[in-house]
Order: C-alpha cells, then structure tokens, then sequence
C-alpha cells in the first residue's frame, strides 16, 4: 500500500472513534504508586513510571491547551489536523500506526502539544531534599496530581488546593480508587485565599504558554512567588519556575530535561 493510501486508511480508521484516553486496571495503577514509595530519591530522577497514573485519572488534561493551539483532544475531531498527524506519524514511526501513536503524534510534532506534567519522582525528590524536617506540605497549585503523588510517597501530609473544580475532583477520585487517605484538597483560588502551614511547594501556572482551562489571572512566575509569599506564612517555600528576575539568588538547583526538540530547564527556588 502506497503513503496516499495510507494516509487514507488511518483517517478513514480513526476519524470517527474516540479520543484514546488511557486506561489501566487498578491493581497496575497500584503498583506503580507502590514503587514510587519505595524507590530512593537521593538523586534526580525524570522517570515517567507514575505518569500512567495521572492520564488515567485526570482526563480534563487532554482538553487543557498549549502555546494557544489546540487540545489534543480537540485536535483528534479535526480532520485536518488529524491528517497532518497521521502523515507525520508515517514518516517517523512507520506503517503499524495505533491511536495512541497518533495521540502523541499532536505532542511530538507540536500539532497540538500536551501540557506539562508535574513528574512524582521529581516532586519526591525536591520534597526529600529541600523540605524533609517538615510533615505537611501545602500546595496551592496542585494541578495534576504530581506534586501529590511524591509528597504521600514520603509519608507527608499533603494540602492541596486548586481553582479549577474538575481538576481537583480527578485528583479526589484517584487518592479514592489508590487508597490515599493523608490529604486534604479543596477548590480555591489561591490569588485570594490566606492560610498558615509548615512548607509550600508549588509550581504556578504563570504566563500564558499553557492553558488549563482555568479562569485566573495571568502572572508572571515572579508575581506568583509574592503572591505566595504575601498569603501564606510558611518556614519554607519551594518553588519550580523556568524563569525568574526577581528571585535568581534563591535558586538553588536547575532541573533540565530534553524533548523531541529542545532541551527545556527550570529553576528550583527555596525561600
């Protein structure tokens, strides 16, 4: 079969099907949370074992939008993009083509990228590094439940808060099905809510390169640390950020990591 018929044959299959969201048995979903709690974190690590637990539960992800394109699940019901994902598929993946090879296609040729996941084992390991004497740690952007996953990983109890209803109610059902009990989430803004804990550690959804369908108002990193600073009176604070003026002498850590196309490093700031 020629490239043309090919190109046609996958449309023709996939263009009428649904969205291939990802889903796994429990006992599976389990294990991997199992072994984040007892992998060291002693050092940096960017696996993505855990981040087959965040597509399951979190399904509103796919809908979130980046550098102002598309979702990717918005992407899948458009048939022009859908054709430009399944020629660039063929091209670098060959003829064996699966939904999910056309799913991350949107990604990996920035069609319709894929927002950013906050890895559990990186969360694990800043959390064991630069907030270990402390038991609780607040969160008042917690998004997609990495920064969550690493922080029961250690045996700490986790504050989480997020403005985005959805967002968190995936996040209430997954500590629900994995048997996670040491939390506490709530929808709020964290612009305007006020509160005293041990430790913040937060990555803040500043500038508009990423989209989760919130309704918030757009800061830059910088303005998010005061914001956090400003509201909340913690011993800690523990912020990643890929960008910074106003804070570069708290840095204390770089986290740099390589994608299909560049390499992308972010900031690790302890106040």
């Amino acid at each position: 079969m020629n490239y043309n018929d090919l190109v046609v044959k996958y449309f023709n299959e996939f263009h009428n099907t649904p969205f291939p969201y990802e889903n796994y048995k429990l006992d599976y979903l389990k294990d991997l949370v199992n072994k984040l709690y007892v992998v060291k974190c002693d050092k940096l690590s960017f696996r993505n074992d855990c981040i087959q637990v965040i597509n399951h539960f979190h399904k509103s992800l796919w809908d979130a939008h980046k550098y102002n394109r598309l979702s990717p699940h918005q992407a899948w019901y458009d048939n022009e993009l859908l054709i430009r994902c399944i020629e660039n598929r063929l091209k670098y993946k060959g003829d064996n083509l699966t939904p999910i090879d056309i799913r991350s296609g949107f990604t990996i040729s920035m069609i319709a990228p894929k927002v950013s996941i906050f890895r559990p084992y990186i969360a694990k390991y800043l959390i064991n590094k630069y907030l270990k004497e402390f038991d609780t740690i607040f969160d008042p952007c917690m998004g997609y439940s990495g920064r969550l996953l690493g922080c029961i990983s250690l045996n700490k109890y986790y504050i989480g808060q997020d403005i985005n209803p959805l967002t968190v109610l995936e996040s209430i059902n997954l500590c629900k099905q994995l048997d996670i009990t040491y939390i506490n989430l709530s929808v709020k803004n964290s612009l305007g809510s006020f509160g005293e804990y041990d430790s913040l550690f937060t990555c803040p959804p500043y500038g508009e390169k990423e989209n989760w369908n919130q309704d918030i108002e757009v800061l830059t990193a910088d303005e998010w640390i005061d914001n956090c600073l400003k509201n909340y009176k913690c011993k800690k604070y523990l912020f990643v950020v890929d960008k910074t003026t106003k804070y570069k002498n708290y840095i204390v850590e770089e986290l740099t990591s390589k994608s299909h196309f560049s390499g992308n490093t972010e900031y690790v700031i302890l106040i």
